[in-house]
């Protein structure tokens, strides 16, 4: 399974675990200034990355890494509850759904492990009018079966590059295929 499809499916489960949020999706890794302004708009909500992976290896032709997930909690005022509040509420229910979760998938080959929530308050952030809370963790799954050598070069990687992007809150994502230079 592909490290995108594997953060999608986390993805999925915290938003059936949690379907009061407005949004829950995958990101692609932190956030700037721009970016929080942004998606202020979409808040509460919560966005799922993968920050890393490490110790990778193979055993067996499984490739397993230990990847580092993300999942960042934003808020912004509301007429419900502050976004202080509205924060600490989507990072209390992670604290409960994040410990033990495999997410349905038979990849996961070890339960979270270090799971961390860190509280990403700054006068910046203040700023744009929002609460930002990351709540962090490990967790051990197969990233992906062996290939040989003809494998790999059957699959002519990067050629193209597909690329899926929001142009606003209001419009359809942009989407882009770029067929890339290649060497003879």
């Amino acid at each position: 399974m592909s490290v995108r499809t594997l953060r999608q499916a986390v993805a999925d489960a915290i938003k059936a675990a949690m379907p009061s949020l407005k949004a829950c999706a995958t990101h692609p890794g932190r956030f700037d200034a721009g970016e929080l302004a942004r998606l202020a708009t979409r808040s509460p909500a919560i966005f799922v990355a993968v920050l890393g992976i490490t110790d990778q290896s193979v055993q067996h032709d499984e490739v397993t890494g230990t990847l580092t997930f993300g999942a960042y909690a934003l808020a912004g005022d509301s007429h419900v509850a502050d976004r202080d509040a509205a924060a600490l509420a989507m990072v209390d229910a992670l604290a409960l759904l994040v410990p033990g979760n495999r997410w349905g998938l038979a990849e996961s080959v070890s339960n979270p492990e270090r799971v961390r929530s860190e509280n990403l308050y700054s006068g910046q952030v203040d700023r744009i009018g929002v609460s930002l809370w990351a709540v962090t963790w490990q967790q051990r799954m197969v990233i992906g079966q062996t290939m040989d050598a003809a494998a790999l070069a059957a699959l002519d990687l990067f050629a193209t590059c597909d690329l899926q992007y929001p142009i606003s809150d209001d419009a359809p994502v942009a989407e882009d295929a770029v067929q890339l230079p290649q060497e003879d």
